[in-house]
């Protein structure tokens, strides 16, 4: 640990931390002086002289900037994402509500009636209407209320028997 920290910490000490940084941190420079002093890590090291007054900022060179963007590419963007939203919502019409009946599947009826729903409210969401707005609008609570009684009939119905325990193989009888 003490290796990892005292390389991480050379440059800094070496070029950024000058003496009234290290002010505020004295047991962290003795510390760091310890270490470097010994004979293992000035082997790897070298002697580390700590920094007089910290280096000004070198700026970036040209090779290491990132590239320029232009204004056009800025609006491309935004200009894209508004016709995908509304393909999103034509393509998502709302599937008609499965029958709950004997033969109607009930896992897929909540699943059908879960993405009315959610179709629903990304619709409202997308002409302006927010959080408590959506969930007070008449057709959600309506479909919420299905919803529900969806799933209470799916836990009031009886669940699939389970199959039963395979008996245990008769265990051969021993010689007398």
């Amino acid at each position: 640990a003490d290796i990892a920290l005292v390389c991480a910490l050379r440059e800094g000490f070496a070029r950024v931390f000058d003496a009234a940084f290290r002010k505020a941190f004295p047991k962290v420079c003795a510390w760091f002086e310890g270490c470097v002093a010994m004979p293992q890590f000035k082997a790897v090291l070298g002697t580390v002289k700590l920094c007089a007054t910290a280096e000004k900022p070198q700026p970036v060179l040209k090779e290491f900037l990132p590239p320029v963007r232009s204004e056009k590419k800025k609006e491309e963007p935004a200009k894209k994402e508004a016709p995908k939203a509304e393909a999103k919502a034509i393509g998502k019409a709302p599937a008609p509500p499965r029958p709950n009946g004997p033969t109607g599947d009930v896992a897929g009826a909540i699943t059908a009636v879960g993405d009315q729903i959610r179709v629903l409210k990304e619709k409202l969401k997308a002409e302006g209407l927010s959080g408590k707005k959506i969930n007070d609008h008449d057709e959600v609570k309506k479909l919420v209320a299905q919803l529900q009684e969806l799933k209470e009939g799916a836990e009031a119905a009886p669940a699939a028997p389970a199959a039963a325990p395979a008996a245990p193989a008769a265990a051969p009888a021993a010689p007398a």
